[in-house]
C-alpha cells in the first residue's frame, strides 16, 4: 500500500511538476505575448501619430493649395483685364492713327493746294506787273507825244 502510496505521490508530483512547468510555460508565453502587445500598441500609437501629422500637414498643404490658386486666378483676371485694356487701347491707338494719318494726308494735299495758288498768284502778281508796265510805257510815250 505504502507503495501505492509512493507510486501516486510520485505520479502526483511528476504531474505537479509537469503542471507546473506547462504554467511556467504558459506565464512565459503570456508575458511574451503581453510584450508583443505593448510593442505592437507602441508601433501602433506612433503610426496613429503619424498618420494624423500627415493629414495636419495635408490639410495645411491643401489650405496653401487653395491660396495659391486663388492667388492665381486673381493674377490671371488681372492680366485678361489688362490685356483687354490694352486691347482696347490699341485699337483706339489704330483708329486715331488712321484719323491722324488721313488728316496728315488731308494737310499735305492743301498745302500742295495752296502751294499751287501762291505761285499761280505769284505768277499773277508778276503778268500784271508786266501787264501795267506795258500799260505805262505806251502811256509814257504818248505823254511825250503830246
Amino acid at each position: 500500500m505504502q507503495n501505492k502510496i509512493n507510486r501516486i505521490h510520485e505520479e502526483l508530483s511528476n504531474c505537479l511538476s509537469t503542471l507546473e512547468k506547462g504554467i511556467e510555460d504558459y506565464e512565459k508565453k503570456k508575458i511574451a505575448q503581453l510584450n508583443e502587445i505593448c510593442v505592437l500598441s507602441a508601433q501602433i500609437s506612433e503610426l496613429t501619430d503619424r498618420v494624423e501629422k500627415a493629414r495636419l500637414r495635408e490639410n495645411e498643404l491643401a489650405e496653401r493649395i487653395a491660396r495659391w490658386v486663388e492667388y492665381l486666378k486673381e493674377q490671371k483676371e488681372k492680366m485678361l483685364s489688362r490685356d483687354s485694356r490694352l486691347c482696347a487701347t490699341g485699337t483706339l491707338s489704330a483708329a486715331i492713327s488712321e484719323d491722324i494719318e488721313y488728316n496728315i494726308n488731308m494737310l499735305m494735299e492743301m498745302r500742295q493746294r495752296v502751294d499751287a495758288k501762291l505761285a499761280e498768284t505769284k505768277s499773277r502778281k508778276r503778268e500784271h506787273k508786266a501787264c501795267y508796265l506795258e500799260l505805262i510805257k505806251p502811256s509814257k510815250n504818248i505823254n511825250a507825244v503830246l
